[in-house]
């Protein structure tokens, strides 16, 4: 799902839905390719809800998050504002 709310200011929320349990990376990034987060996770059945903060980004702009499991890769844009 793409994060909520969007563009954000101090917090926002991803929800990841998953039919099993299944290991994940999540990862967020900027234009340049910079890593800001990466994280290994165990996705459960259901709704998965991920929370990344400002104080996790480098400042205002747009950043990519992806979320690789198994074979699958899905990437989508999000904007901090200050």
């Amino acid at each position: 799902y793409q994060n909520e709310p969007n563009p954000f200011q101090a917090l926002t929320e991803i929800g990841i839905q998953s039919t099993a349990e299944v290991d994940a990376v999540f990862r967020v990034f900027d234009a340049n390719g910079r890593t800001f987060i990466i994280e290994d996770m165990k996705l459960l059945p259901g709704i998965n809800l991920l929370e990344v903060a400002h104080d996790d980004l480098g400042g205002s702009g747009v950043y990519y998050y992806q979320i690789n499991l198994d074979q699958t890769s899905i990437t989508k844009k999000m904007i901090l504002i200050e």
